[in-house]
């Protein structure tokens, strides 16, 4: 324990103050450590460690744009974490269903925080990655997902993600992470998008779109363009956070509490009919 008086011969210690004042703000808000730079579209990014000495689950990795007030992607330095909720869907998804997902698909890679969260749950699943930027593939090779790179359980695809050709594969799990900025990408609400992805996954096979923050008017666009192609479409909030899953062999319980399945009476949940 570091003890430090505040006064010195009567009058107060500034140094001690300060130290103390210091000692304060780490314990509350923890400090961080820059990894590494790197340039992405116009943006200059860094990789930061954020770090909270009395808080492990508080301890993350994350990408952040200069200029811009929030975090482009991130994961916990640590195994014990409160995630959001795609990220607990997701792992939830692939712990109950181990066997039945062999390969998996991630349109929009980014830093790598969807891919973790996959490779986390099932050691086994073999991923493929879609990420138009090369700076942003190198960054989550050797930052994001460093641990999970070995046997050829990840591979990269450099392009665009409504151009890719999945040469025939067809995939048990996809998940859509599609944004520019926090806006997700236009084809991603659109029919002939939902109709390609369709094809791409096995019959019961399942895919879950992030669609951050979408406004109304884009909520219904994007609902009518996937319940024409899914016999089943159901939207989950939580807070600000929105994910569609979309799947034509129905789910019984898609509520999440902890990472496991179970009713959560704090999300919104519903189920979208085709009008």
């Amino acid at each position: 324990m570091i003890r430090t008086e505040n006064t010195q011969n009567g009058k107060p210690n500034a140094a001690a103050s300060c130290l103390t004042k210091m000692l304060s703000t780490i314990r509350m808000t923890g400090f961080d450590i820059r990894r590494a730079s790197f340039t992405s579209m116009e943006d200059t990014l860094y990789v930061v460690d954020h770090i909270k000495p009395f808080n492990r689950r508080g301890c993350t990795r994350s990408i952040v744009v200069r200029g811009v007030p929030g975090e482009y992607t991130k994961i916990p330095l640590f195994q014990n974490d409160n995630s959001l909720l795609i990220y607990r869907y997701c792992e939830a998804m692939f712990k109950r269903n181990p066997s039945k997902i062999k390969n998996a698909l991630v349109l929009g890679g980014g830093g790598g925080t969807v891919p973790f969260y996959l490779l986390r749950a099932d050691r086994e699943i073999v991923l493929d990655i879609v990420e138009r930027c090369p700076e942003m593939i190198k960054i989550s090779k050797k930052y994001f997902l460093h641990r999970f790179i070995t046997g050829g359980r990840v591979r990269y695809d450099q392009g665009n993600a409504q151009d890719f050709d999945p040469m025939g594969k067809r995939y048990g799990f996809i998940f859509c992470d599609l944004f520019v900025r926090d806006q997700v990408v236009g084809f991603v609400t659109e029919y002939g998008f939902a109709c390609k992805i369709h094809d791409m996954i096995t019959a019961d096979g399942l895919l879950v779109i992030n669609a951050g923050c979408l406004s109304p008017e884009m909520q219904c666009k994007t609902s009518g363009a996937y319940t024409r192609v899914f016999k089943h479409v159901y939207m989950l909030k939580e807070n600000q956070a929105c994910i569609y899953i979309c799947c034509d062999a129905g789910l019984k319980d898609i509520s999440i509490k902890d990472g496991c399945y179970s009713k959560l009476d704090s999300l919104y949940y519903k189920r979208l009919i085709q009008c």
